[in-house]
């Protein structure tokens, strides 16, 4: 079983809405992939939290995994794209899934021995948020895999939680972009910056690099992936993509595929 906690939450854009949040997104996609997965999450009692809901019952997640919030919204969060297809996020905050509570459900899963559990950094903005994922971490047995998906969002994080989410994952992604705000020193490579996050706890650092593709460094080296698997795909949208790239990483990882193919098939 994977176990996965955080935001489930809608993307307005200016003539749609969709359905999203990093850590639905990732456990959507290993749902797809027939994992048995748990995703837990919390919305309002508001039109989106009963479409939400309908949403994750669709997917065929157990609805009864998401809490509902009497006093908070559901997470919403306004899309602007930009002319070169990236966008610009304004998230809402003091949303229902700030709220998650660690009931006798939660604390259940995490005893259970999940073969994986997920976290990502925009659940922890508040102290709450924070206070939760370390009561999952401290229920997790210690054969459970940790993958933590960095999120810097302007205003949605602290050092102190970035430091604890780097810690506490076996397995850390994060884009050029954060590898950049985390490890600013410009004189050193992607490599070996990377390999400064090894020193601080995980097993490995998944870094994705966009159109140049993505670099995957653990103790035991540096993989690249190959140039060619990117070629000739004509890009719509971004959003989401990474959270894709994470769970078919995620799968690989758990199935033991070799990493240079993994890398190809997220």
């Amino acid at each position: 079983m994977i176990l996965v906690i955080g935001e489930i939450l809608f993307d307005l854009f200016l003539d749609d809405r969709r359905i999203g949040g990093a850590p639905f997104n990732f456990a959507f996609h290993l749902k797809k992939l027939g994992f048995d997965v748990r995703f837990i999450s919390r919305v309002g009692q508001d039109d989106l939290g009963s479409n939400a809901i309908e949403a994750v019952e669709a997917a065929r997640f157990d609805p009864g995994d998401i809490q509902r919030d009497t006093l908070f919204p559901t997470g919403r969060v306004k899309v602007v794209m930009d002319v070169d297809g990236s966008h610009e996020f304004c998230i809402a905050q003091n949303t229902a899934y700030d709220h998650i509570v660690f009931d006798h459900r939660l604390k259940a899963l995490s005893e259970s021995g999940p073969a994986l559990f997920y976290f990502g950094t925009l659940i922890q903005r508040p102290p709450h948020g924070h206070s939760l994922v370390k009561s999952v971490l401290d229920h997790l047995p210690p054969e459970t895999q940790t993958f933590c998906d960095i999120n810097l969002r302007p205003g949605c994080y602290s050092k102190k939680t970035i430091a604890f989410s780097i810690r506490a994952s076996d397995i850390l992604k994060l884009s050029l972009e954060e590898l950049c705000l985390l490890v600013p020193d410009q004189g050193m490579g992607l490599e070996q910056r990377a390999a400064r996050l090894l020193e601080k706890g995980p097993k490995r650092v998944i870094l994705t690099l966009g159109e140049k593709g993505s670099l995957w460094v653990s103790k035991k080296g540096a993989v690249h992936s190959d140039s060619q698997t990117s070629k000739n795909i004509s890009i719509a949208d971004t959003v989401g993509a990474g959270d894709a790239y994470a769970a078919m990483a995620a799968a690989a990882g758990l199935s033991k595929i070799d990493p240079k193919k993994a890398m190809a098939m997220a």
